[in-house]
């Protein structure tokens, strides 16, 4: 299980990462929000997962700048 949790943090790091540099390389626009879009692409593929749900939820207070975009693209077991 740890190094299943560990490559969801890495994967979690890459995405923070893509999105804080959209965030403050790209201006508003088109690719700007498709950049986004395909990181919330990104999460609905691995992260909408209830294995990885349960890593989220013990990790996601140290990932506050894409937290938002995770709760709103992760369903939450429903």
């Amino acid at each position: 299980y740890v190094v299943f949790e560990h490559i969801h943090l890495r994967m979690l790091n890459t995405i923070e990462s893509w999105h804080h540099q959209i965030n403050q390389t790209s201006q508003s626009g088109i690719y700007r929000d498709e950049q986004i879009e395909n990181i919330a692409g990104i999460i609905r593929l691995y992260i909408d997962h209830p294995r990885v749900r349960e890593v989220w939820t013990k990790v996601k207070h140290t990932f506050i700048p894409v937290e938002e975009l995770v709760e709103k693209n992760i369903s939450h077991g429903n």
